[in-house]
């Protein structure tokens, strides 16, 4: 039985680019990221880019050094994805 490559969905893709913003806002980088929350350079740097997905916990981590809570990244990028079809939807309409 082989197994399904992981896909990243809008909402773990829009995940990824808030975590990004908040550790630009802060001076954070991939490597002393991954430190800080005990994870290996490598696998942080494909959730960092939004190639794999979060799991709950590291975005707990991740929250937890950002000063947040992982509920509060979620909700922002939520509202990006619903912003985002949206806008798709009045493009749609438009056309």
């Amino acid at each position: 039985m082989a197994s399904e490559p992981i896909s990243v969905r809008p909402l773990d893709a829009a995940v990824a680019s808030e975590i990004r913003a908040d550790m630009a806002r802060l001076g954070f980088n991939i490597s002393g990221m991954a430190t800080a929350i005990n994870m290996n350079r490598q696998p942080f740097t494909e959730r960092y880019h939004g190639r794999r997905p979060f799991y709950p916990s590291e975005l707990h981590k991740v929250a937890e050094v950002l000063g947040s809570t992982a509920s509060e990244i979620v909700a922002r990028a939520e509202r990006t994805v619903d912003d985002t079809d949206a806008v798709r939807a009045a493009d749609l309409v438009d056309a």
